[in-house]
């Protein structure tokens, strides 16, 4: 199982963006407030249709976009799938696999499963129980008549390690044999023009 192509328009930062990936390993690097990040929950969501960041599908949207597609080439179990979702102000939100409409999250999920973990998850074990009931509490307000006051059911996420975040391009190199991952730009990454790269074959 595996992502081969997103494209995005209108998601968050993005305007526009087409991205190819290897189909092994790939690193995501940029400087900050890029799109790193706002890249791994594109591609959460199109495996489950929730945002592991956002309440409302209103937030996905770009400030000056009034709509978003969000499409991704997958392959998984032997075969190919086209995944799109469309977002629109004041619509409800479409959903289709290979141009078959997709009835609620759990559709998607049997075509690409994915775990996002960001830095701000170790909170989780640092702050102890007062943090994890809190944040069971969010979870719990947001999956809500499906999912977080969201204008479209959306189904459960599912686990697997194609979207991660890790703190260096080492730790991403030394992790699952495949995924996507994010580093922030250092001293290794200056010579670098600002903005999201995506970099082959690890």
């Amino acid at each position: 199982m595996r992502i081969d192509a997103l494209t995005l328009e209108g998601f968050r930062n993005y305007r526009r963006a087409a991205l190819d990936f290897d189909p092994s390993c790939n690193v995501i690097y940029g400087e900050n407030a890029q799109g790193k990040t706002n890249l791994l929950e594109a591609i959460v969501y199109l495996s489950c249709g929730k945002s592991p960041r956002a309440r409302t599908d209103r937030e996905l949207l770009g400030f000056e976009s009034e709509r978003a597609q969000l499409v991704g080439h997958i392959f998984s179990r032997e075969r190919a799938f086209e995944t799109e979702i469309t977002l629109a102000r004041g619509r409800r939100r479409k959903m289709t696999v290979n141009g078959v409409p997709a009835k609620n999250g759990a559709a998607l999920s049997d075509v690409l499963h994915t775990v996002f973990f960001s830095p701000e998850d170790l909170f989780l074990i640092r702050d102890g129980a007062a943090a994890r009931r809190s944040y069971q509490s969010f979870k719990d307000k947001r999956d809500e008549d499906y999912g977080y006051q969201s204008d479209l059911p959306a189904g459960p996420s599912s686990s697997y390690s194609a979207a991660s975040s890790f703190g260096g391009a080492k730790s991403a190199q030394k992790s699952a044999p495949y995924g996507i991952h994010t580093v922030k730009p250092g001293k290794d990454y200056s010579k670098f023009r600002a903005g999201v790269k995506v970099r082959h074959g690890m």
